[in-house]
């Protein structure tokens, strides 16, 4: 297997996280709602089941779900490609971050660069 097919193979099971770690999440509040007798989801927050007995259930999940949020966020910035004109880079760190600026109609969030004239290009 070549280095760049493993690159996107790592890429692809990072950015799984981001199904996965909800989906966990959705069924572990589900079944720590099954297990707490007298818990209402009408009536009390997803954070109560966090306290009281079996914590457990609802908290190593969350700690989890946010590891694999942390992880889908690396495999979706190493997924997305590094765009000449934009500010939107394929690279975590702060050298190579993304300057949010307002949005407008004309560029949206991701302010491309001028070009060496001053004007900017888009392409339709």
């Amino acid at each position: 297997m070549s280095v760049q097919a493993r690159s996107n193979e790592i890429t692809r099971w990072l950015a799984v996280g981001g199904i996965v770690g909800p989906v966990m999440f959705v069924v572990a509040f589900t079944v720590a709602d099954i297990v707490r007798p007298g818990y209402s989801v009408v009536h009390q927050a997803i954070s109560d089941l966090g306290v009281g007995s079996n914590p457990l259930l609802l908290n190593a999940p969350l700690v989890a779900m946010g590891v694999l949020l942390a992880a889908f966020i690396v495999g979706f910035t190493r997924g997305v490609p590094c765009c000449s004109r934009c500010h939107l880079s394929g690279s975590p760190g702060p050298a190579s971050s993304p300057r949010l600026r307002r949005p407008s109609r004309s560029t949206g969030w991701w302010a491309c660069r001028p070009s060496r004239s001053g004007a900017s290009r888009r392409s339709s």
